[in-house]
């Protein structure tokens, strides 16, 4: 459960629907995550997704951490803010969305992927976050419009991704004014 903007009732996760409208309405930013295991990451997510008022987000109903206790604590109140809703399938998820106009933002390590500064994001857009081991799966690659990077220095290869997540949201914000 989470709560209610308004009221701060309890209630169940969203739909992908309510989530595409809400963001179609308001934010015009969705971030999907895509095996992310650790309810740590989750709840950190969501902390950041609250922050910079994203619209909602898109768990894997088999393939990510449920929202835990653990994860709520971690989140600060963010999962009480920020909808989400548990998706079986997120690529078709994702093909859904992109029907609805959304353009899909993948982070990545590696070749295919570029800054993010060199990058034009329409909104609405649905920034995707892979697992902390093996990053996106290529089908869920294969969805996106754009795979970005955040450029960083060459002592190290890559950052937590709730701590990507972050920075990410924070540049779609930015860029905004």
């Amino acid at each position: 459960m989470s709560r209610d903007r308004t009221s701060g009732a309890p209630r169940p996760s969203s739909s992908l629907d309510e989530i595409a409208e809400l963001a179609e309405s308001s934010s015009g930013i969705v971030v999907a995550l895509d095996q992310i295991v650790d309810p740590h990451n989750v709840g950190a997510i969501f902390r950041a997704a609250a922050a910079f008022d994203v619209s909602g987000v898109l768990m894997h109903k088999d393939r990510s951490s449920p929202l835990t206790d653990a994860a709520r604590r971690v989140s600060q109140g963010g999962s009480d803010v920020v909808p989400h809703a548990n998706v079986t399938n997120l690529a078709r998820a994702l093909d859904s969305l992109k029907k609805r106009g959304f353009w899909v933002l993948g982070t990545a390590l590696g070749d295919e992927a570029r800054p993010m500064a060199e990058v034009e994001v329409p909104l609405p857009t649905v920034l995707v976050m892979g697992s902390e081991h093996k990053g996106m799966r290529r089908l869920i690659a294969d969805k996106c419009d754009f795979l970005v990077t955040i450029p960083m220095s060459e002592k190290m290869q890559s950052l937590n991704v709730s701590q990507a997540a972050a920075v990410m949201l924070y540049e779609l914000r930015r860029r905004e004014g």
